[in-house]
């Protein structure tokens, strides 16, 4: 982002096209893995599977709390 930002990569017809490719495919990704691991909640709740539910809770609480206590 920050090589965009900056004006480096308009020579570059590489960067110019892959990096806002790059980019978005990450974001992508990234809602995508969000999607399955809320589905994957609701699904363990639907199941009775209340012990799987907390295990993935309690998880996904301490990889948040990790990722914004890094900033």
């Amino acid at each position: 982002l920050g090589i965009i930002v900056s004006g480096a990569a308009d020579p570059e017809p590489l960067f110019c096209i892959g990096t806002p490719i790059g980019l978005l495919l990450c974001f992508v990704g990234a809602i995508l893995m969000i999607i399955t691991y809320t589905c994957e909640i609701f699904r363990g709740i639907r199941e009775k599977l209340f012990l799987w539910v907390t295990v993935l809770l309690i998880l996904g609480g301490i990889l948040l709390i990790r990722t914004l206590y890094r900033f």
